[in-house]
Order: C-alpha cells, then sequence, then structure tokens
C-alpha cells in the first residue's frame, strides 16, 4: 500500500505559499493535548510568525491586529466545525507597552460571538542590560501570550 501513496510534503516556518507577503499571518505550529490538571480540558497552542533575528525584533516582534488566529473545533463525530475559538491582538501603541490578547469562542452555527478572556502579552527586556538596552539593541516585544489557565 505505501508504494500506492503519493509523496507528502509538509509546509515548515515560512514555506506557505503566502507566509512572504504577510509574514505576520504565518501560521507556524499547532498543539492540541489534554490538559494534564484537568482532563475535561484540551489546551491548544498556535506559535505565530517565524524566526525574528534579534536585531530585527524591535521592527517584527509584535502581533498584527489585523489578523484573527482560529481554532475549528469538532466535538459530535460528524466531521463539520461545532465551534471556533479565535485570538485576536490589539494594535501596538509603544515598544515597552504589552499588546493585549482577546479570546473569543462561537458555538456554530449561530452561537453569539463570546468574550472569553483577555491577557497582556509579555515584553522582552534584556536581563543584562535592562529596558534602555532592549531599544538600544532593537529587542522588544516577544511573541508570547501569557493567559489565566
Amino acid at each position: 500500500m505505501a508504494g500506492l501513496m503519493p509523496a507528502v510534503y509538509g509546509a515548515d516556518h515560512g514555506d506557505a505559499p503566502n507566509a512572504s507577503n504577510d509574514a505576520a499571518g504565518d501560521l507556524n505550529d499547532v498543539y492540541a493535548f489534554v490538559d494534564p490538571n484537568d482532563n475535561s480540558r484540551v489546551v491548544l497552542i498556535a506559535t505565530l510568525r517565524g524566526f525574528i533575528p534579534a536585531g530585527e525584533n524591535a521592527n517584527f516582534g509584535q502581533f498584527d491586529h489585523r489578523i484573527a488566529t482560529a481554532f475549528e473545533l469538532e466535538t459530535t463525530g460528524d466531521a463539520v466545525p461545532d465551534a471556533f475559538i479565535a485570538v485576536t491582538f490589539s494594535p501596538q501603541t509603544s515598544r515597552t507597552t504589552p499588546q493585549t490578547a482577546t479570546v473569543t469562542a462561537v458555538v456554530l452555527p449561530n452561537g453569539p460571538l463570546t468574550t472569553i478572556f483577555t491577557a497582556p502579552t509579555t515584553i522582552f527586556h534584556d536581563q543584562h542590560h535592562g529596558p534602555a538596552a532592549d531599544r538600544h539593541h532593537g529587542c522588544g516585544d516577544g511573541h508570547h501570550a501569557s493567559s489565566p489557565a
């Protein structure tokens, strides 16, 4: 059987057809696993945007407020989405102020859009030199959104 299957190649960070057109929309990795502390919950993780060299972080180290990252959820076994969760970010207002991540959910087909929570993103600071060095060396926001579990 294996000989009858065509070759399949996966995309990697930056390999998707439109990633070079909109690097901030480049979805790199998606992880889903059962919460080890509560088996009734699933943890969903998505990494956005590929590798950013440290010297470019000041220019590119923020989340694009025009992009929503959505997870479709299928819960009934019919291969049709039953709900989705979307993550959006506020516009960046300064290199020292975190953006705000907003997580919303909709139960399909006609459920209302419900905000689940909001949380600030983290800001990277050079541990050896402090925030002033961050600005000098081009370091800024990291690409992490923290959330209440």
